[in-house]
């Protein structure tokens, strides 16, 4: 952590402390003078959430006080701190899943359940306490308010959210992420922007747009992708980035160069990550985004070029042929002072044929502190080489990592219908004989080789795995047929066959893999082999 984030923690750790012992006294204090003409966003101006959330079967279980989020359903009346997981319990608090009422419900109907729906949850929660506080559940839920103001327009709760958006935008002035930094300091720019368009407090606006501007800079990568390097984070900063600018626009203020520059260089960017599935890969933290997402996002496949290297956030793209995509990981796991969202999977891949994602990663299910989630993180589950059992990467907790595997991409080069990726990573040089991981991908028109060479010394337990997508339908040997995308992996030696294998492609999704296992244990240097034929 930077100097500044352990001060801005220390700092927002004793006022959360000090706002709960003295609510009134803080809330007076930040909460937002009233505007002196009618607030309101432009009406012209839609954000993305309105669009996204119109399901109309959601809107009856959201009638009946039942709330579904990563695959769980809850019934909440009066509690609304359930015994669910922290994630679901902040989705909760987001209050975004109100649009699918909004957008399906006759006016009288969603007034009336708006009123009751906010009556309970100010009831039940404490200013500035608990998960609804937290700043970045307060960026979502200020965002979201400002937006149903206009959609509630002469209801009795419309006053009421005008009071609740000076309350947020306050809370959420004084409590701002500089210590997480990241997607979260985002998220909260976003709402304060949001809020200060709303309350047309001009100075709010132009700091946060200013502190926007710089976060700019240090975010989005010389390549266009967003430094966390997660394809499903990189989307949701360019989602928050695209709602933005539509706002700043309609409501007539400025749009800064760098916010139109940031977003065009990041919808190429995930453009070059869509497969011929029409979805992108999952690594890090992350999950598949869908096309009706990336329709709304304005993202549209760019597969001509052949091969494209992506430096700075560590990708490779090869299209061997149509309808065939690779994307290898040599990127750095995290930024050094964001760890949160890291895996440890430098060197690993997935490989999409036609409609079929067939060596996938693991994915991510979950975000508690649990087993599983330490599984989803580790070495062992992403197509890459483990050694004596340890993780490249050190994951640890839900969101930390300590010591980090450096990657280094040696060499890129086609010649005669053969893409060659070179790369190697030191995150196994902490063991004894200090271990290094080089691995070589070799890929045609027709399949590739992926060549793991492990250098150092001692004696070492070397496992490489393929993780994929559902049951294989025949093992011989050294030969495997997978059932996705008619491909064939033969491998040097007869690998070890997992059928007990899971990923995800949503937050709580569970589909079946199977994993396939080279295991060497021997002195050093050693070589495996994996050839993939589509």
């Amino acid at each position: 952590m930077r100097v500044e984030q352990v001060a801005a923690r220390f700092r927002l750790r004793l006022l959360r402390r000090a706002v709960a012992r003295w609510p009134t006294v803080f809330e007076q204090r930040w909460t937002l003078s009233p505007p002196a003409v009618p607030a309101g966003w432009p009406t012209s101006f839609l954000s993305l959430d309105s669009l996204r959330f119109c399901d109309e079967a959601e809107a009856a279980r959201l009638l009946r006080a039942e709330f579904s989020f990563l695959g769980q359903l809850e019934s909440v009346e009066d509690d609304w701190y359930p015994s669910a997981p922290q994630l679901w319990r902040f989705h909760l608090h987001y209050w975004d899943w109100s649009w699918h009422v909004v957008n399906n419900s006759d006016e009288v109907r969603r007034d009336d359940w708006l009123e009751s729906t906010y009556h309970r949850w100010h009831t039940a929660t404490s200013y500035g306490v608990g998960d609804a506080w937290s700043p970045y559940v307060v960026s979502l839920r200020l965002w979201t308010w400002c937006g149903l103001h206009a959609a509630v327009a002469g209801s009795t709760i419309q006053e009421t959210l005008s009071d609740e958006i000076r309350r947020h935008a306050g809370y959420l002035r004084a409590n701002i992420e500089d210590d997480v930094g990241g997607n979260h300091l985002m998220k909260n720019l976003k709402g304060l922007i949001g809020a200060g368009v709303f309350l047309q407090d001009e100075g709010l606006v132009d700091w946060a747009a200013a502190r926007l501007t710089d976060q700019l800079a240090v975010q989005v990568l010389a390549d266009g992708g967003h430094y966390e390097r997660s394809p499903s984070y990189h989307a949701q900063v360019l989602g928050d980035l695209i709602d933005l600018q539509a706002l700043l626009r309609a409501s007539g203020g400025t749009v800064p160069v760098e916010l139109d520059e940031a977003i065009h260089v990041m919808r190429r960017w995930l453009g070059l990550l869509i497969g011929p599935d029409g979805d992108v890969p999952v690594f890090n933290d992350g999950y598949g985004l869908g096309a009706d997402e990336l329709h709304r996002l304005g993202v549209a496949q760019q597969s001509s070029v052949t091969l494209t290297v992506l430096a700075e956030s560590g990708y490779v793209v090869v299209w061997p042929r149509a309808g065939v995509q690779i994307v290898i990981d040599v990127g750095l796991p995290c930024p050094d002072d964001l760890p949160a969202h890291a895996h440890a999977d430098c060197l690993s891949f997935e490989l999409v044929v036609g409609g079929d994602r067939v060596i996938v990663d693991t994915g991510t299910s979950e975000y508690g502190a649990t087993q599983r989630r330490q599984l989803e993180r580790s070495t062992a589950a992403h197509n890459t080489v483990e050694i004596d059992g340890c993780d490249q990467t050190e994951v640890w907790g839900a969101f930390r990592a300590a010591r980090r595997a450096k990657p280094r991409l040696l060499a890129v080069s086609e010649r005669d219908g053969v893409m060659v990726v070179d790369a190697e990573h030191d995150g196994y040089r902490r063991l004894a004989g200090r271990p290094t991981h080089r691995r070589r991908f070799e890929i045609s028109e027709h399949g590739m080789v992926v060549h793991d060479r492990v250098r150092g010394g001692g004696f070492h337990t070397v496992i490489s795995r393929l993780h994929v997508a559902g049951l294989v339908v025949d093992v011989r040997s050294n030969v495997v047929r997978a059932d996705a995308g008619g491909v064939v992996i033969r491998s040097g030696s007869v690998p070890e066959v997992d059928v007990t294998g899971r990923y995800a492609r949503e937050f709580g999704g569970n589909e079946p893999s199977t994993v396939l296992l080279q295991r060497y244990e021997g002195r050093l240097p050693m070589t495996l082999t994996w050839e993939i034929g589509w």
